[in-house]
């Protein structure tokens, strides 16, 4: 089989593969979600002066805007943690923060951003309280970030991709978690400085400080990785 014909194919079950994973976790998530808002306390707090059917009405509103922003959460989670079970726990957890505040949150220009800030403060509060372990997860798509600059990993070989996919995620593993999620921001999900600012809480010269020092360290350990 030719070298183009080989890559097609690999590039043909990666997103085949991709897919499938992206809809088992949004269907995963969301039935979670589900199951907390109408049995937990907080489809309580929620519809204090509510009926069930206003609830679940509120629900068909807000299962499109979940699906629109629940892969980026998650992913974004992941590689925060570094752990699968962890980033669905937290997913869940943004999104019924989301759904509490939904009347608000529906009409910002950028809810997108407000989801980035709830779910960095859930990850930086999770890694406070335990240390960072590796664990085996890798990207669920193919942007991997290389000397502070997103790329798209385009190799045919695919055992080479998975190699370097795994060292991006070590190095970006062993910074501190407030300039991983900085890093993350701005060089994976576009942030701009002043975002990556509201979504730390920090002032934006301390945003851009703290990007120069994650891309520096980040550097320093993918070589280390790579070696």
């Amino acid at each position: 089989m030719a070298r183009a014909a080989v890559s097609e194919t690999w590039a043909t079950r990666r997103r085949a593969r991709s897919g499938h994973v992206n809809a088992t976790v949004a269907e995963t998530i969301w039935r979670r979600l589900l199951l907390a808002v109408e049995h937990g306390e907080s489809a309580a707090a929620v519809n204090v002066n509510t009926g069930q059917t206003e609830s679940r009405a509120g629900l068909r509103e807000f299962e499109p805007f979940f699906h629109a922003h629940q892969r980026d959460i998650f992913t974004y989670l992941w590689r925060m943690t570094g752990d699968e079970q962890a980033a669905y726990d937290l997913t869940q957890e943004t999104f019924l923060r989301a759904w509490r505040h939904f009347a608000k949150v529906r009409d910002y220009e950028r809810p997108g951003g407000w989801l980035f800030r709830v779910a960095t403060h859930l990850a930086l509060n999770h890694l406070r309280g335990r240390a960072t372990a590796l664990g085996k997860a890798v990207s669920l798509d193919t942007l991997t970030i290389a000397n502070g600059v997103t790329a798209v990993a385009t190799s045919a070989d695919y055992a080479s991709h998975i190699a370097d996919a795994d060292t991006v995620r070590r190095a970006l593993m062993g910074i501190a978690p407030r300039h991983r999620a900085a890093l993350v921001l701005r060089e994976v999900y576009g942030f701009s400085c002043e975002e990556v600012a509201v979504a730390l809480g920090v002032s934006t010269g301390a945003a851009k400080t703290l990007l120069w020092r994650a891309r520096s360290d980040f550097r320093d350990r993918y070589r280390e990785e790579a070696r």
